[in-house]
């Protein structure tokens, strides 16, 4: 595990249940991150998990929500490697998705799983940016991403706010020749650069970049963008420059998706295939 894991700190949210959402979704707008939620049965309040790499950042995120009336606690606590080693071995379980993936997370310094021999291995090592399969956003991805290769092989692809790298990985499981993944967060360019050496990946090019300053590269034969509804519309003329035939789109709540859809259908896209799980959704489109 590297050094950089034990200087996260999580920011601890109580709040009453009914303001949960309203303020995952503010958090995610301000620190481009999604808040993980824990919930006791029968409670009237829930727990919001915002997790940082750097104590400044946590402590000005901790100082605005004290503001707030609906946040009845906050606090901020440094966990070391073994605290997120423990959380992952309770949560992080191997995974198939779509026909032939299988995502196999890696837990610390735990020996790497077994690779099946009936589907294609993502070996992912566990983390502050997340994205081990478990969350409909990255499995909608992998499934577009899977049915995008079965209708045209996939030479090249753009994985843009990376995360983890898992999209990355799986494209450069299925043969494409060119790999591009960009985040503006520094720790995803970490965890991506070791998610591909893991999986015995190379010659990715993998590097720093906001997509709202422009194109990041291309275009791609496929662009994968799993970030924010507001910068999905923002940044659509940038990401579609990097497309040179299909995009998948994610990371969009559900009462945003109609209006994520009509921006690039208006820029020339053509929608293929859209899915939902009730709260967030996934889009599909084509040059």
């Amino acid at each position: 595990m590297t050094d950089e894991t034990s200087t996260w700190f999580t920011l601890d949210i109580e709040i009453e249940k009914e303001a949960a959402d309203a303020l995952s979704e503010e958090l995610a707008d301000r620190y481009d991150t999604w808040p993980v939620s824990f919930e006791r049965p029968g409670y009237h309040r829930m727990w919001l998990q915002l997790y940082f790499s750097d104590r400044n950042a946590a402590e000005e995120a901790s100082a605005y929500l004290q503001t707030r009336d609906d946040v009845a606690a906050v606090r901020i606590r440094r966990s070391s490697p073994r605290d997120w080693s423990s959380f992952w071995r309770h949560h992080a379980k191997a995974m198939d998705i779509g026909e032939g993936f299988r995502i196999l997370p890696v837990i610390g310094d735990d020996p790497m799983p077994e690779a099946p021999v009936d589907r294609i291995p993502l070996f992912i090592r566990t983390g502050l940016s997340f994205g081990t399969g478990d969350h409909f956003t990255t499995r909608f991805c992998l499934e577009a991403l899977e049915r995008t290769h079965r209708k045209q092989p996939v030479q090249s692809m753009m994985d843009i706010g990376c995360g983890s790298g898992i999209l990355t990985v799986a494209a450069g499981r299925l043969g494409a020749g060119i790999l591009t993944a960009v985040d503006h967060d520094e720790l995803c360019i970490r965890h991506t650069n070791d998610n591909l050496a893991m999986n015995g990946i190379t010659g990715a090019s993998v590097f720093m970049h906001d997509i709202l300053e422009g194109p990041a590269g291309g275009p791609h034969d496929v662009v994968a963008a799993n970030i924010l509804s507001g910068i999905l519309m923002e940044a659509a003329p940038a990401i579609i420059a990097s497309t040179g035939r299909a995009l998948l789109l994610s990371g969009i709540r559900e009462i945003e998706v109609d209006a994520v859809a009509d921006t690039y259908r208006t820029l020339g896209l053509r929608e293929t295939g859209r899915d939902g799980d009730g709260e967030w959704a996934g889009i599909l489109l084509e040059k």
